[in-house]
């Protein structure tokens, strides 16, 4: 068994790649090159495990100088800043970053794809390395906590699986409320002259609508950094697997939300909104709706809705999959206070949805 360690996906052998990921969704060649490119991760590294020049097992890491949780950040910003930190995850679809051709033998490989982590940590000089957004049947997650690492607390991402044949067939299904809800926000942008639409990028004013993304992020004290051409870029590298959905009142763009789409699931990022506006709520909910009613059509079977209310949970008739993180500090003694520090700490974005 052989070990690398790459720096950019551009330097991994592309069918390998696709070959070791097939199983998993948002994973491919090309989706970690939009990632690198939207994300500015220049700090990725890529281990791969292979024998015989095929890949066998690899994981997703960069090299991270700054918190994820706004907790964290406004708290301790200046700490990654000084002693940075290996994350591995997929950071655009929000996934574990682990990854097995044959997961029968995840037993078998898992010890070396851990090992291999570890060694990139300490040649960056890390003071921890984490792992995110892992589910509670991952494997990782279940061995991770034997071998002592710290639970993190992640977000519980609201999905909706997919299997009707229109719109009309997806509100039979939703409770009565649910419906009585659907019909409310209809008669509201009705009256209010709000149309939500899905929009063709190249007539749109994206430096807007970038706008309106960043001040529902800074609304909710949340990180953020985004490239300044978001939008254009995203939709020149996913082609057909980019979907804009606009909210306009009065031809003024007071929200929008991008889908995204790997096979048969798609899941929403970059949600805007003017935060300022009386009837956000009632829009986001739209732009919810409007995103279900798009993959309905496109015969997806899955959708990924992001962190949102339970109130809107319950009206889409969603679930939530629930994720956890598992970290270590490679000293010993601060991995010890680590511990602790966690136990009385929470994360808060952890479930903070959108909208009040």
């Amino acid at each position: 068994m052989t070990i690398d360690v790459f720096e950019t996906i551009a330097a991994v052998n592309p069918d390998e790649w696709n070959q070791l990921t097939k199983e998993y969704s948002f994973a491919n060649w090309h989706w970690l090159q939009a990632s690198e490119m939207l994300l500015g991760e220049s700090g990725s590294r890529y281990v791969i495990l292979s024998q015989n020049g095929k890949f066998q097992a690899g994981a997703v890491c960069s090299i991270q100088n700054r918190f994820h949780s706004r907790l964290l950040q406004s708290v301790l910003g200046w700490l990654p800043r000084h002693f940075p930190y290996v994350r591995c995850d997929r950071p655009l679809p929000l996934r574990s970053g682990f990854f097995f051709a044959d997961p029968t033998q995840f037993e078998q490989l898992f010890p070396a794809l851990l090992e291999a982590v570890e060694t990139v940590a300490r040649l960056e000089s890390a003071l921890f390395y984490s792992f995110d957004h892992l589910l509670p049947a991952d494997p990782a997650w279940s061995r991770l906590q034997a071998l002592n690492f710290h639970r993190i607390e992640h977000i519980s991402e609201a999905i909706l699986d997919i299997h009707w044949a229109d719109l009309e067939a997806y509100l039979g299904y939703l409770a009565p409320e649910a419906r009585q809800e659907y019909l409310r926000v209809e008669a509201v942008l009705k009256q209010q002259n709000i149309l939500v639409e899905t929009a063709v990028t190249a007539t749109e004013d994206l430096a807007a609508l970038q706008r309106l993304v960043g001040d529902l992020a800074r609304s909710k004290q949340k990180p953020h950094h985004f490239r300044h051409d978001l939008f254009s870029t995203a939709h020149h590298l996913l082609g057909q697997d980019f979907k804009l959905i606009v909210a306009r009142q009065d031809n003024r763009a007071i929200g929008c939300v991008v889908l995204l789409r790997s096979g048969s699931e798609w899941l929403i990022r970059w949600p805007g909104l003017d935060v300022a506006h009386e009837w956000r709520t009632e829009v986001y909910s739209a732009m919810l709706m409007a995103c279900v009613e798009q993959v309905i059509l496109a015969e997806g079977q899955r959708l990924y809705l992001g962190v949102i209310p339970h109130q809107s949970l319950q009206h889409l008739g969603a679930t939530l999959e629930k994720r956890f993180g598992a970290t270590a500090v490679r000293n010993r003694f601060l991995h010890w206070l680590g511990g602790r520090l966690l136990q009385v700490t929470a994360n808060p974005d952890a479930a903070q949805p959108i909208t009040d």
